[in-house]
């Protein structure tokens, strides 16, 4: 099985640091604190390949889950045969978002124990079972389920080539302002971006009490965000464990290092991992890695990609390829008349950008309708749509674009498997890669309106569409749209306002 994970860069030695022998079999890095893109995850994909399954772990940062997810439909759909699941890691407590039922909308965010759950899911002793990729999966899952993490620090990373700032009005270019934390303060889970944290402190916190040695066995893993000395880890590590100590808990083991770092961040986190209901770490954990490059024999997935071709045909849907390009067109042209609206109602909740994104996928489908490099009549559906997706990826910023291509990619997926409600399974599969559900006013309120109207009309006993079905299926989307102006906003830049 092959381990795969990565995020932005900044956090060195992750996760290129890990890309050894017991550890990743591949990482990928974006740019300073940004998520990799969707074609460097699937690069990293395709060199992982050779060991055979792959399992990812991705953390629970928008950015990252989307392009992860993106990267992931994309491999299936190129290699139907390869087998991909990937594990969430979520386990920071200070920044637990605004709740629903108690629930997180999107859960915890990560990474501060990424390392840890890697370094377990690649470590197989002699004496354990052969893992699969299920078992795998299984075993990160409640490893994630029973990790928790907190961080605190001093003040805040320095990105290079950018001046120091020291409060909001120094803010300029675009770039993150903060405050400085007084010197008599720290501040509890500030975020690996210089994220605000969840409160400032100067008093000498203890924990809760509350039971101790009864809640089972514990792994301690305490990580220097880059700017603290060998020596003051040293302290941070005596402290915690008497703290800990007096609660009655006694860690099995003790991991203190810069394992993921936040450039030269003069802080710290812990993280707390309950091993009784997950009992193989403790046996996982002592395996030693090897930090040396190991040679391993290789070979390209690029030989078995599919092409796309197969499943439905466009006759088999009710259309001509020539009504499909009028049908296109036709919505690019709908797209650029309601612009004006869009960029207004973005205007009043987000940065007014949401008008020209579109157009600008809208332009580039043109573009590539009249260039021929997308053309039902030499394409099929299934990789018609795909060539949407990659279309939409490349010319639309932002998290509507990758919501996009996550869709078109999954729906091209569908299609080439002529599966009963391919439209559906696509809102699935999106699922996956984003908390956003029906009622969180989000487009997913429109997508799942269009799929609903569609798997009703996929339980007849034909595949072939009517003009009316179509017509029927745009009011449903509208009638999905126009639902959420009563709605509150529990995700997206509007849950800000």
């Amino acid at each position: 099985i092959a381990l795969i994970s990565g995020g932005g860069a900044s956090h060195e030695p992750a996760h290129a640091g890990y890309t050894e022998h017991g550890m990743l079999t591949s990482s990928v890095s974006g740019d300073i604190f940004a998520s990799p893109s969707a074609k460097q995850i699937l690069a990293a994909i395709e060199l992982a390949a050779f060991s055979g399954d792959i399992l990812i772990v991705i953390n629970n940062y928008t950015g990252d889950r989307l392009n992860f997810g993106l990267a992931i439909e994309q491999a299936q759909e190129k290699y139907p045969e390869l087998n991909i699941m990937s594990v969430l890691n979520a386990d920071d407590v200070s920044l637990l978002p605004q709740t629903r039922g108690g629930e997180g909308e999107g859960g915890m965010v990560g990474p501060r124990g990424n390392i840890l759950v890697c370094k377990v899911l690649v470590s197989t002793p002699p004496t354990y079972p052969r893992p699969t990729l299920d078992r795998t999966k299984l075993l990160g899952d409640a490893l994630v389920a029973h990790l928790r993490s907190l961080g605190a620090t001093l003040g805040h990373c320095h990105v290079p080539g950018r001046e120091p700032q020291h409060s909001f009005a120094d803010c300029n270019n675009g770039s993150l302002a903060f405050e400085l934390i007084p010197p008599s303060q720290i501040e509890l889970g500030l975020g690996l971006h210089n994220e605000p944290g969840v409160r400032r402190t100067r008093e000498n916190n203890t924990m809760p009490t509350g039971p101790g040695s009864g809640l089972g066995t514990r792994l301690l893993f305490i990580n220097n965000l880059g700017g603290v000395s060998t020596l003051e880890m040293g302290a941070v590590v005596e402290l915690v464990r008497k703290e800990l100590a007096s609660h009655g808990m006694v860690p099995a083991r003790i991991y203190s290092a810069p394992y993921m770092t936040s450039l030269n961040a003069p802080g710290f986190s812990i993280s707390l991992v309950n091993v009784t209901r997950t009992e193989a770490e403790e046996t996982l954990l002592s395996i030693r890695t090897s930090f040396s490059p190991a040679a391993s024999a290789t070979s390209s997935l690029h030989a078995g990609a599919s092409q796309g071709h197969g499943g439905f045909a466009w006759t088999d849907l009710g259309f001509s390829a020539e009504e499909i390009e009028r049908g296109v067109r036709g919505a690019c042209e709908s797209v650029f008349a309601a612009e004006a609206d869009m960029t207004r109602f973005d205007t009043v909740v987000g940065d007014g950008d949401c008008g020209e994104t579109f157009v600008g996928g809208g332009r580039a489908i043109l573009v590539a309708l009249d260039s021929h490099t997308l053309n039902p009549q030499t394409m099929g559906p299934a990789l018609f749509v795909s060539k949407v997706g990659e279309i939409l990826e490349g010319c639309m910023g932002g998290t509507i674009g990758e919501l996009f291509a996550i869709f078109f990619t999954a729906w091209s997926i569908a299609l080439r498997r002529s599966t009963h409600a391919p439209l559906n399974e696509a809102l699935v599969a999106l699922g996956k890669h984003t908390p956003a559900r029906p009622g969180d006013r989000t487009v997913v309120d429109a997508l799942a309106s269009l799929c609903e109207i569609m798997l009703s009309r996929a339980s007849s006993s034909t595949t072939t569409l009517t003009t009316a079905d179509l017509e029927e299926a745009a009011e449903a989307t509208k009638r999905g749209a126009e639902s959420t102006r009563g709605m509150r906003a529990r995700l997206g830049r509007a849950s800000y306002v």
